[in-house]
């Protein structure tokens, strides 16, 4: 029996256990999205705790804030790397799956194409060799999907609902390992099995910390007359905002990574440009 017939045939059992795989995948992707944002918070509460020590003048807290800040900014990356590769895995699914049924449509129009009557005889050699052509062509395209790495591959043949989303957290992993930047002491030093679990860790240590003011809204004071292209678009944006400044916000805005909207706004605090309109400081 061909390959693609035998996996996609029938009544569809391996096309529902594709769907059901891809769901928990996605449940799980948005586990990992939503712990992105719990970083995403940390990481602006830790950018106003860094901004408001600078304009105190207090060195000591700056640095000890800014070092926190680059760490929650790195554990950040490998979410944000892990969240992308379970879409990736998602993606490849929802591919395997329409190969099947791109097959089991042809494959129901040849056999309809055979039956019409004797009239069309001699087209069905030419129909089987289409046949032959086609599920050989799709077979070696789900071969082709099932690679995502040189160690990783799905065996969709063989493999059910759990092992396909285990092989999916296993690819989040691997892709989490290649950042050139390496992983924080945080996360290393974290409990957990995983990667993510780690993060999950170090997001659970990280957030819940009250602020020490009730809201953070920067004021422009002056404008700087010498200034870098980055500076002057984040003065420029903060100058037309009138409720909270948060950095990734103003990045999206002004498509500048958010390091640099970051480094802006800490220089012109630092340059007496820039202050908090908090009253309650």
């Amino acid at each position: 029996m061909k390959l693609v017939e035998r996996l996609f045939g029938g009544g569809g059992g391996l096309k529902k256990k594709l769907i059901a795989a891809a769901k928990r995948i996605e449940v799980h992707k948005r586990e990992v999205a939503a712990l992105g944002l719990r970083l995403e918070s940390r990481r602006q509460s830790l950018f106003e705790h860094v901004v408001r020590a600078i304009e105190r003048r207090d060195d000591n807290r700056a640095s000890v804030y800014a070092v926190e800040l680059s760490e929650v900014k790195k554990v950040l990356r490998v979410v944000r790397v892990s969240e992308l590769a379970l879409t990736q895995i998602i993606v490849r699914i929802e591919s395997i799956r329409d190969v099947g049924d791109v097959f089991a449509n042809m494959n129901e129009a040849f056999k309809i194409m055979k039956n019409i009557s004797k009239s069309v005889s001699g087209v069905v050699p030419a129909l089987e060799n289409a046949t032959d052509e086609v599920n050989t062509t799709l077979s070696e395209t789900l071969v082709n999907l099932g690679n995502l790495s040189p160690s990783i591959s799905l065996d969709i043949q063989n493999e059910g609902g759990e092992e396909l989303f285990e092989k999916a957290k296993l690819f989040a992993e691997e892709k989490a390992m290649e950042l050139r930047d390496g992983f924080p002491q945080s996360l290393l030093s974290a409990s957990g099995d995983s990667i993510l679990d780690k993060a999950q860790k170090v997001a659970l240590l990280a957030t819940g910390e009250p602020s020490e003011e009730s809201e953070f809204q920067p004021t422009v004071i002056s404008k700087p007359k010498e200034k870098s292209n980055v500076e002057e678009s984040v003065f420029n944006y903060i100058n037309t905002k009138n409720g909270c400044l948060n950095v990734i916000e103003a990045a999206i805005a002004l498509n500048l990574p958010a390091d640099e909207v970051e480094k802006a706004v800490f220089k012109m605090v630092s340059d007496g440009k820039l202050k908090l309109g908090c009253a309650d400081r």
